[in-house]
């Protein structure tokens, strides 16, 4: 038994029923060779933050070599390379740690437990807003607290400008809520600007419109700071083909529920289906207004 499946076998991050499930997930991924050299030590090392990205990791990388692509795992670059149709596509995973979001909205259910909490929403859009960030600096660069530049992927020559990075956000541990106030997707709201529905008085009848979509381009941190919730409108994030998203961290009876939200400016776009049956949200600008249809 090597050193990641003895710690899986004793690992108290879940649940017993899904302890076979990560081995062999373990073992599928490293034998793919998708690894880098701290995969196992982060895996092993206690960390829950660090395991759970390991293991989301480890379930995208074998979700690509599924649909077939026989992804690599370049040294100092994105998590994955992918060749769909013979064009390179960069695929960057996060499964980011909860932040300012009510313990007992993230804490686990028993299977005998009952609990009713109301959802976060502004935080979890918070939680959405900073990881796709985390993850554009991570493509386009940044400069660091004392104002020195930090570069990223493009200027470091590892990912050139103009092909296809796509952000892959595991929000399982953000709790159980994949759809924001507007019932699109998280990602879809927080790429899109979508905010909550409303309806439309008529002052004088008192008669009701039809329900319709609200923008929101922006709502306020703790700090009562103002955070961009339309992230794929603005042109730091033109490097950005797509976000791929998940709220599963183990099997789902029809596979794992994928969203993928299209960025209408990306200056390298990705074709429609690359991610296999997941559903899809492209939109198109038109002046003020965006519209957004779901494909899949």
């Amino acid at each position: 038994m090597d050193e990641a499946t003895r710690f899986i076998d004793e690992c108290r991050f879940f649940h017993d029923g899904l302890r076979s499930y990560y081995m062999d997930l373990v073992q599928k991924f490293t034998a793919l060779e998708l690894h880098n050299a701290n995969f196992q030590a982060d895996l092993t090392s206690g960390s829950e933050d660090k395991f759970w990205q390991r293991i989301w990791e480890a379930i995208l990388g074998c979700h690509l070599a599924d649909l077939g692509y026989k992804p690599s795992a370049p040294k100092d670059g994105p998590d994955f390379l992918i060749h769909p149709n013979g064009k390179p596509v960069w695929v960057e995973a996060i499964c980011p740690t909860p932040k300012n979001i009510p313990a007992e909205y993230v804490a686990h259910v028993s299977d005998n437990e009952v609990r009713v909490t109301s959802v976060p929403f502004d935080e979890l859009t918070l939680n959405w807003t900073a990881a796709l960030k985390e993850k554009m600096e991570k493509l386009e660069g940044k400069t660091d607290p004392v104002g020195k530049p930090v570069p990223g992927y493009v200027a470091k020559n590892v990912v050139p400008a103009d092909q296809p990075y796509v952000i892959a956000v595991n929000s399982n541990r953000w709790g159980s809520a994949e759809f924001g106030v507007s019932q699109f997707p998280f990602s879809a709201e927080v790429g899109l600007g979508i905010g909550p529905i409303a309806v439309k008085v008529d002052t004088e009848t008192g008669k009701f419109g039809a329900p319709e979509h609200t923008a929101r381009f922006q709502i306020l941190n703790k700090n009562k700071s103002t955070v961009g919730t339309s992230v794929f409108t603005s042109d730091e994030y033109k490097g950005v083909s797509a976000v791929l998203s998940t709220g599963a961290l183990c099997p789902q009876p029809k596979d794992f529920p994928y969203v993928v939200v299209h960025n209408p400016l990306a200056r390298a776009p990705i074709p429609q289906g690359l991610f296999g049956t997941a559903a899809e949200y492209v939109s198109r600008l038109d002046g003020e207004y965006i519209e957004v249809t779901r494909v899949h």
